[in-house]
């Protein structure tokens, strides 16, 4: 206690009725290159509350913006998937066909409107496979261990952030 408060490492977030929300963990605060501060778990709680987003990790430390790692639905995919009658003959080519990222995009953009312009997500990448406690990249109690997974994806977030962002639908 200092000062009267109770030091948790929690980060808090008020909201429109006075209430304090707890949003994340300083010890994971993210810096962007523009010196902006940003707390992924609550960008990361955003975008799990879409249906086609089954596992997510935000990223972004010393960047010029975030980049998610998004692990899909399989089922939604799917669905999407015969819905548009894509022509998808493997699971890489469904994480890598254009109207899929499209569709992605537009979902990312719908979690992320009321966030702040510094909190939107600049790329991302669908990845084929959903983070494991058994790679090390989540705790038994189910958290992201960021450092494990950005060592397992590195060349995945290396690519996202050589190829410029794409346009936001939003």
């Amino acid at each position: 206690i200092e000062d009267g408060w109770l030091h948790t490492g929690d980060l808090g977030q008020w909201d429109a009725r006075g209430n304090l929300r707890i949003v994340g963990r300083k010890k994971e605060m993210l810096v962007l290159a523009t010196g902006k501060k940003v707390a992924p778990t609550h960008i990361e709680q955003l975008l799990l509350g879409s249906p086609w987003i089954e596992q997510c990790c935000v990223l972004g430390d010393g960047r010029k913006c975030l980049a998610a790692l998004i692990v899909p639905n399989p089922d939604a995919l799917r669905a999407e998937i015969r819905r548009q009658r894509l022509w998808v003959w493997s699971r890489r080519r469904a994480l890598n066909h254009p109207k899929v990222l499209a569709h992605y995009r537009q979902e990312i953009d719908r979690c992320l409107a009321d966030a702040a312009e510094f909190e939107q997500v600049g790329t991302f990448t669908l990845i084929g496979r959903g983070f494991s406690i058994e790679h090390g990249e989540l705790t038994p109690k189910l958290s992201l261990c960021r450092k494990v997974i950005e060592r397992s994806f590195a060349d995945e977030i290396e690519a996202m952030y050589r190829r410029p962002p794409g346009p936001r639908t939003a």
